[in-house]
């Protein structure tokens, strides 16, 4: 049990170095968004090239990092947390039904629940209350 405190402990205090780098870059917007009025039209241009650049190089990390994540993924059925990665011998993925729900915080995050069957399904759904496609 200790180190599933310290691996908590851990992974607190990196959530709030990652927010603490985030408010340093909104503290600092204005000097982002300067070069794009100070400097001449072209130059603007190559820095706004750069930066669309870095963002997608990002982009393309947090897509690596979604698709290594899909090598961990378990049943979402409140019982049940079978391991759902691989493929049976005919090809077919292990997992029988994929729910995607948006982020409340972030809708822009979509975040995938997959279920080894019908019931684990149905048995989530029951548990949120049936609340699931879009009824909310």
């Amino acid at each position: 049990m200790p180190a599933a405190n310290a691996a908590k402990k851990i992974s607190t205090i990196r959530s709030k170095a990652a927010l603490s780098r985030w408010d340093a870059v909104r503290e600092e917007e204005e000097s982002f968004l300067e070069p794009f009025r100070s400097l001449p039209l072209n130059r603007a241009l190559s820095y706004l090239e750069d930066l669309r650049a870095i963002t997608e190089q990002g982009g393309h990390i947090i897509n690596q990092r979604i698709g290594d994540d899909k090598n961990k993924m378990r049943c979402a059925g409140p019982r049940c947390g079978k391991d759902l990665s691989g493929l049976r011998p005919n090809g077919m993925p292990l997992w029988i039904a994929k729910k995607d729900i948006k982020d409340k915080n972030i809708p822009e995050l979509i975040f995938s629940l997959y279920f080894c069957s019908p019931q684990c399904e149905n048995a989530y759904v029951r548990q949120h209350n049936g609340a699931m496609g879009g009824t909310q």
